[in-house]
């Protein structure tokens, strides 16, 4: 309509650039509510109080829309707006849709617009995997804008138009080259509460309160190992694995990352305490030796049902190897 009743050709009343911002401001707003209002609704029914940690992937999807807008607008002047609008809104919805199903080439999933992993407790996406999406989708939309949008020679916008998709496209290419199916992510982000001393217990502050029972059940285990006279260094600090997501740390002698919060009951937390205790850490594992010294910790700390269920879990992962 805007080729047709000659408002695009309306320079220098008003600039292109205005006539399409004009245009896609209602395309903005509806793609804006319909990415941000959800996500809204979800809090207020959780009770979830927003973060600045929300801003970064909520802003990274809300300019690809705007960048998905302006390719749309630019096709749409080329082309009739019959087949462009069907066409490119069912090709759109595709990539974006099917980009987390892409293994070979993996690095498309990482720069359609879709963040291509669900983010776990504790993690937040990285800088560079919002990048990417941005610098991808973003670039072509520049060059398309330019190319549009610019009052200048022909062979210039071209030229202009091919060396911003180019560099854009070749900086995102290069930023994901290495990616796996997974993008970069920032573990260890959620508020953390740390209780007691030695051992500190720390956990994630929506956890609070089990501070006092978990620092009980490791008073438990070493009791236990007191009554035989063994004697297990103390650490100096028990760390709940789920704020690391879905990498959680090793443990060493003086910080225990154990899954505090997501153990199955007392007794299995008891055990993975005892284990920690028990079982010599290093390169070198004795599987024989280790399963025997498992039970032994188990039937110390009264938590034999775990230790076989770890046993039976081992000689599972053996097999299938």
């Amino acid at each position: 309509r805007l080729k047709r009743d000659g408002v695009w050709l309306s320079a220098p009343l008003r600039s292109r650039a205005r006539i399409a911002v004009n245009t896609l401001i209602p395309v903005w707003v509806l793609a804006w509510l319909t990415l941000l209002l959800p996500a809204a609704v979800l809090m207020i029914r959780a009770g979830a109080t927003p973060s600045l940690s929300c801003i970064p992937l909520a802003a990274m999807t809300m300019a690809v829309g705007v960048a998905y807008s302006v390719i749309g607008f630019t096709a749409s002047l080329a082309v009739s707006r019959f087949v462009a609008a069907p066409v490119l809104a069912a090709a759109v919805w595709y990539a974006v849709a099917a980009s987390w199903s892409f293994s070979d080439p993996m690095w498309i999933r990482h720069v359609l617009g879709q963040y291509p992993t669900t983010l776990m407790f504790g993690e937040l996406p990285a800088f560079s995997s919002l990048a990417s999406h941005i610098l991808f989708v973003g670039g072509i939309a520049t060059a398309l804008g330019l190319l549009v949008l610019v009052r200048h020679r022909w062979p210039v916008r071209i030229g202009v138009a091919v060396t911003v998709a180019a560099a854009c496209t070749l900086s995102s290419y290069t930023l994901v080259a290495g990616w796996g199916a997974t993008p970069p992510l920032l573990r260890g982000r959620a508020p953390v509460s740390c209780e007691g001393v030695r051992p500190q217990v720390c956990l994630p502050r929506a956890t609070d309160g089990k501070a006092g029972e978990i620092s009980a059940d490791y008073q438990a285990v070493s009791q236990g190992f007191a009554q035989l006279n063994v004697s297990v260094d103390t650490p100096r600090k028990i760390v709940d694995s789920i704020l690391d997501g879905r990498y959680p740390q090793s443990s060493t002698s003086h910080v225990w990352y154990l899954p505090l919060t997501a153990a199955r009951d007392q007794e299995s937390l008891r055990f993975q305490m005892a284990h920690l205790a028990a079982v010599p850490r290093g390169p070198h594992r004795d599987r024989g030796a280790e399963q025997q010294l498992d039970l032994w910790a188990g039937a110390v700390t009264r938590s034999t049902n775990a230790a076989l269920r770890r046993e039976i879990e081992e000689r599972g992962r053996i097999e299938a190897e």
